[in-house]
Protein backbone atom coordinates (compact mmCIF):
# COMPACT_ATOMS: atom_id res chain seq x y z
CA UNK A 1 0.00 0.00 0.00
CA UNK A 2 1.33 3.45 -0.89
CA UNK A 3 2.23 5.82 1.92
CA UNK A 4 0.91 8.77 -0.10
CA UNK A 5 -2.47 9.14 1.70
CA UNK A 6 -0.77 9.08 5.11
CA UNK A 7 1.85 11.62 4.02
CA UNK A 8 -0.83 13.89 2.52
CA UNK A 9 -2.76 13.90 5.80
CA UNK A 10 0.46 14.83 7.62
CA UNK A 11 1.36 17.77 5.41
CA UNK A 12 -2.24 19.00 5.32
CA UNK A 13 -1.93 19.51 9.08
CA UNK A 14 1.15 21.67 8.61
CA UNK A 15 0.19 24.08 5.84
CA UNK A 16 -1.91 24.61 2.75
CA UNK A 17 0.75 25.86 0.35
CA UNK A 18 3.46 24.32 -1.87
CA UNK A 19 5.39 21.24 -0.80
CA UNK A 20 9.15 21.81 -0.87
CA UNK A 21 11.10 18.53 -0.90
CA UNK A 22 14.64 17.70 0.21
CA UNK A 23 15.31 14.14 -0.92
CA UNK A 24 17.59 11.19 -0.19
CA UNK A 25 16.87 8.23 -2.49
CA UNK A 26 19.04 5.84 -0.52
CA UNK A 27 16.80 6.10 2.54
CA UNK A 28 13.51 6.29 0.66
CA UNK A 29 14.17 3.49 -1.84
CA UNK A 30 11.76 1.08 -0.06
CA UNK A 31 8.85 3.43 -0.74
CA UNK A 32 8.62 2.44 -4.42
CA UNK A 33 8.74 -0.82 -6.35
CA UNK A 34 12.33 -1.85 -6.93
CA UNK A 35 13.64 -1.93 -10.48
CA UNK A 36 17.03 -1.99 -12.17
CA UNK A 37 15.81 0.60 -14.65
CA UNK A 38 17.13 3.95 -13.42
CA UNK A 39 14.55 6.04 -15.28
CA UNK A 40 11.66 3.96 -13.95
CA UNK A 41 13.07 4.18 -10.41
CA UNK A 42 13.35 7.99 -10.54
CA UNK A 43 9.93 8.37 -12.14
CA UNK A 44 8.38 6.21 -9.42
CA UNK A 45 9.72 8.52 -6.70
CA UNK A 46 8.63 11.62 -8.58
CA UNK A 47 5.15 10.19 -9.09
CA UNK A 48 4.89 9.33 -5.40
CA UNK A 49 5.80 12.89 -4.43
CA UNK A 50 3.29 14.29 -6.91
CA UNK A 51 0.67 11.99 -5.39
CA UNK A 52 1.55 13.22 -1.90
CA UNK A 53 1.38 16.85 -3.00
CA UNK A 54 -1.99 16.33 -4.73
CA UNK A 55 -3.43 19.74 -5.65
CA UNK A 56 -0.69 21.83 -4.10
CA UNK A 57 2.46 22.78 -6.03
CA UNK A 58 5.48 20.51 -5.74
CA UNK A 59 8.79 22.37 -5.46
CA UNK A 60 12.30 20.97 -5.40
CA UNK A 61 15.65 22.70 -5.03
CA UNK A 62 17.36 23.11 -8.39
CA UNK A 63 20.65 24.37 -6.98
CA UNK A 64 23.64 24.71 -9.26
CA UNK A 65 26.83 26.05 -7.67
CA UNK A 66 28.80 27.05 -10.81
CA UNK A 67 27.73 30.71 -11.02
CA UNK A 68 30.60 32.17 -8.93
CA UNK A 69 33.03 30.50 -11.36
CA UNK A 70 31.25 30.80 -14.72
CA UNK A 71 29.19 33.98 -14.10
CA UNK A 72 26.43 32.40 -16.20
CA UNK A 73 23.26 30.67 -15.06
CA UNK A 74 21.33 28.96 -17.85
CA UNK A 75 17.87 28.00 -16.62
CA UNK A 76 17.35 25.41 -19.33
CA UNK A 77 20.70 23.64 -19.47
CA UNK A 78 22.43 24.00 -16.09
CA UNK A 79 21.75 20.74 -14.22
CA UNK A 80 20.65 20.40 -10.63
CA UNK A 81 23.70 19.43 -8.57
CA UNK A 82 21.82 17.77 -5.72
CA UNK A 83 21.40 14.26 -7.03
CA UNK A 84 19.32 12.53 -9.67
CA UNK A 85 15.79 12.98 -8.30
CA UNK A 86 15.53 16.80 -8.39
CA UNK A 87 17.19 16.84 -11.82
CA UNK A 88 14.77 14.19 -13.07
CA UNK A 89 11.90 16.27 -11.73
CA UNK A 90 13.25 19.47 -13.30
CA UNK A 91 13.64 17.97 -16.75
CA UNK A 92 10.49 15.81 -16.86
CA UNK A 93 7.84 17.28 -14.58
CA UNK A 94 8.54 20.86 -13.56
CA UNK A 95 6.74 23.72 -15.31
CA UNK A 96 9.18 26.41 -14.26
CA UNK A 97 12.58 27.15 -12.73
CA UNK A 98 13.29 30.30 -10.74
CA UNK A 99 16.03 32.59 -12.01
CA UNK A 100 18.14 33.08 -8.87
CA UNK A 101 21.66 31.73 -9.53
CA UNK A 102 22.91 29.01 -7.19
CA UNK A 103 19.67 28.82 -5.18
CA UNK A 104 17.03 28.23 -7.84
CA UNK A 105 14.05 25.90 -7.54
CA UNK A 106 11.85 24.10 -10.03
CA UNK A 107 8.24 23.18 -9.58
CA UNK A 108 4.66 22.65 -10.58
CA UNK A 109 1.72 24.93 -9.94
CA UNK A 110 2.00 28.70 -9.60
CA UNK A 111 5.55 29.97 -10.10
CA UNK A 112 6.85 32.30 -7.37
CA UNK A 113 7.73 35.63 -8.99
CA UNK A 114 11.32 36.15 -7.93
CA UNK A 115 13.16 38.99 -9.67
CA UNK A 116 16.64 38.95 -11.16
CA UNK A 117 18.78 42.08 -11.39
CA UNK A 118 21.36 43.92 -9.31
CA UNK A 119 22.18 43.00 -5.71
CA UNK A 120 19.72 40.11 -5.42
CA UNK A 121 19.67 38.47 -2.00
CA UNK A 122 18.84 34.75 -2.48
CA UNK A 123 17.44 34.65 1.04
CA UNK A 124 15.90 38.11 1.21
CA UNK A 125 12.33 39.39 1.45
CA UNK A 126 11.48 38.41 -2.15
CA UNK A 127 13.35 35.10 -2.22
CA UNK A 128 12.31 31.49 -2.71
CA UNK A 129 11.82 30.78 0.97
CA UNK A 130 10.06 34.07 1.57
CA UNK A 131 7.53 33.02 -1.06
CA UNK A 132 7.26 29.51 0.42
CA UNK A 133 6.48 30.94 3.85
CA UNK A 134 4.05 33.55 2.53
CA UNK A 135 2.16 30.77 0.71
CA UNK A 136 1.90 28.67 3.91
CA UNK A 137 4.24 26.07 2.44
CA UNK A 138 5.48 22.83 3.93
CA UNK A 139 9.01 21.39 3.89
CA UNK A 140 9.15 17.62 3.39
CA UNK A 141 12.33 15.76 4.31
CA UNK A 142 12.05 12.77 2.01
CA UNK A 143 14.61 10.64 3.79
CA UNK A 144 17.18 11.67 6.37
CA UNK A 145 17.68 15.16 4.94
CA UNK A 146 17.12 17.62 7.78
CA UNK A 147 20.75 18.68 7.39
CA UNK A 148 19.73 20.04 3.95
CA UNK A 149 17.50 22.69 5.57
CA UNK A 150 18.49 25.61 3.37
CA UNK A 151 15.66 27.59 4.96
CA UNK A 152 18.08 28.12 7.85
CA UNK A 153 19.78 30.81 5.73
CA UNK A 154 16.47 32.64 5.34
CA UNK A 155 16.13 32.64 9.12
CA UNK A 156 19.66 34.01 9.37
CA UNK A 157 18.81 36.78 6.91
CA UNK A 158 16.04 37.95 9.24
CA UNK A 159 18.66 38.67 11.90
CA UNK A 160 21.25 40.37 9.68
CA UNK A 161 22.57 37.27 7.97
CA UNK A 162 24.18 35.57 10.96
CA UNK A 163 27.19 37.31 12.46
CA UNK A 164 29.42 34.38 11.51
CA UNK A 165 28.85 34.99 7.77
CA UNK A 166 29.66 37.98 5.56
CA UNK A 167 28.30 39.53 2.38
CA UNK A 168 29.86 38.77 -0.97
CA UNK A 169 28.92 39.91 -4.48
CA UNK A 170 28.79 37.55 -7.49
CA UNK A 171 28.11 39.22 -10.83
CA UNK A 172 27.00 37.56 -14.04
CA UNK A 173 24.14 36.83 -16.39
CA UNK A 174 21.03 34.68 -16.35
CA UNK A 175 20.04 33.01 -19.64
CA UNK A 176 16.31 32.33 -19.88
CA UNK A 177 14.76 29.43 -21.83
CA UNK A 178 13.82 31.78 -24.70
CA UNK A 179 17.47 32.79 -25.07
CA UNK A 180 17.21 36.20 -23.39
CA UNK A 181 20.32 37.04 -21.35
CA UNK A 182 20.01 39.46 -18.43
CA UNK A 183 22.87 40.80 -16.33
CA UNK A 184 22.76 41.21 -12.59
CA UNK A 185 24.44 40.22 -9.35
CA UNK A 186 23.91 37.97 -6.38
CA UNK A 187 24.65 39.58 -3.00
CA UNK A 188 24.50 36.97 -0.30
CA UNK A 189 25.89 36.00 3.07
CA UNK A 190 28.57 33.33 2.67
CA UNK A 191 30.48 31.13 5.07
CA UNK A 192 34.07 32.27 5.81
CA UNK A 193 36.49 31.23 3.10
CA UNK A 194 38.80 28.41 4.14
CA UNK A 195 37.01 27.80 7.43
CA UNK A 196 34.81 24.98 8.63
CA UNK A 197 31.32 26.25 9.44
CA UNK A 198 28.44 23.87 10.04
CA UNK A 199 25.28 23.57 12.07
CA UNK A 200 24.30 21.31 14.94
CA UNK A 201 21.73 19.49 12.84
CA UNK A 202 21.09 16.67 15.29
CA UNK A 203 20.23 19.06 18.13
CA UNK A 204 18.19 21.30 15.85
CA UNK A 205 16.14 18.39 14.53
CA UNK A 206 15.55 17.06 18.03
CA UNK A 207 14.47 20.52 19.16
CA UNK A 208 12.11 20.94 16.20
CA UNK A 209 10.53 17.53 16.80
CA UNK A 210 10.17 18.13 20.53
CA UNK A 211 8.48 21.47 19.82
CA UNK A 212 6.06 19.86 17.36
CA UNK A 213 7.45 21.98 14.52
CA UNK A 214 8.76 18.90 12.71
CA UNK A 215 6.54 15.81 12.59
CA UNK A 216 7.46 12.25 11.58
CA UNK A 217 5.18 10.07 9.52
CA UNK A 218 4.43 7.10 11.82
CA UNK A 219 3.99 4.74 8.86
CA UNK A 220 7.51 5.59 7.64
CA UNK A 221 9.74 7.41 10.16
CA UNK A 222 12.11 8.38 7.36
CA UNK A 223 9.63 11.05 6.30
CA UNK A 224 9.68 14.27 8.31
CA UNK A 225 7.71 17.44 7.57
CA UNK A 226 7.47 20.96 8.93
CA UNK A 227 5.60 24.18 8.36
CA UNK A 228 8.11 26.41 6.57
CA UNK A 229 6.97 29.38 8.64
CA UNK A 230 7.22 27.65 12.00
CA UNK A 231 10.60 26.13 11.20
CA UNK A 232 12.00 29.51 10.19
CA UNK A 233 10.56 31.05 13.35
CA UNK A 234 12.19 28.35 15.47
CA UNK A 235 15.61 29.07 13.97
CA UNK A 236 15.13 32.83 14.29
CA UNK A 237 14.05 32.57 17.92
CA UNK A 238 17.21 30.63 18.72
CA UNK A 239 19.39 33.17 16.91
CA UNK A 240 17.84 36.07 18.83
CA UNK A 241 18.47 34.30 22.14
CA UNK A 242 22.03 33.29 21.18
CA UNK A 243 23.51 34.38 17.83
CA UNK A 244 25.75 31.28 17.74
CA UNK A 245 23.12 28.77 18.86
CA UNK A 246 22.72 27.08 15.47
CA UNK A 247 26.39 26.19 15.06
CA UNK A 248 27.94 22.84 15.91
CA UNK A 249 30.59 22.60 18.62
CA UNK A 250 33.57 22.59 16.25
CA UNK A 251 32.39 25.73 14.45
CA UNK A 252 31.54 27.60 17.62
CA UNK A 253 34.95 26.74 19.07
CA UNK A 254 36.71 29.02 16.57
CA UNK A 255 33.91 31.46 15.71
CA UNK A 256 33.23 32.62 19.27
CA UNK A 257 36.78 33.66 20.23
CA UNK A 258 37.38 35.32 16.85
CA UNK A 259 34.19 37.38 17.18
CA UNK A 260 35.24 38.33 20.70
CA UNK A 261 38.64 39.48 19.45
CA UNK A 262 37.12 41.48 16.58
CA UNK A 263 34.35 42.95 18.72
CA UNK A 264 31.95 42.82 15.73
CA UNK A 265 30.43 40.50 13.14
CA UNK A 266 32.58 38.98 10.40
CA UNK A 267 33.38 41.08 7.32
CA UNK A 268 34.75 39.90 4.01
CA UNK A 269 38.13 41.55 4.68
CA UNK A 270 38.62 39.21 7.65
CA UNK A 271 38.97 36.22 5.32
CA UNK A 272 39.66 37.33 1.75
CA UNK A 273 40.77 40.32 -0.27
CA UNK A 274 37.95 42.39 -1.72
CA UNK A 275 37.25 45.81 -3.15
CA UNK A 276 33.68 45.69 -1.84
CA UNK A 277 32.64 48.04 0.93
CA UNK A 278 31.87 46.35 4.25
Amino acid sequence: MTIAPHATVLIDRLGSGPLFVHSDLFRTAPLVNQTRNRSEFLNAHTNLLLEIAKDRGLWMPAFNYDFPRTHIFNLASDPVQLGPLPENFRTKNANWRTSTPIFSASGTGVEPLIPWGDNIDPFGKNSLFAHLIAADGVVLYYGDTFNCSTIIHFAESLVDGGIYRYKKLFGGRVVYPDGESVGGSLYCHVRPLGKNLDYNWTRLQDTAVAAGVCVHLPEFPGLLAASARHLSELFTTELIADPLSLLDHESRAWVEPMLATLGRRFLIRDFESSTLPD
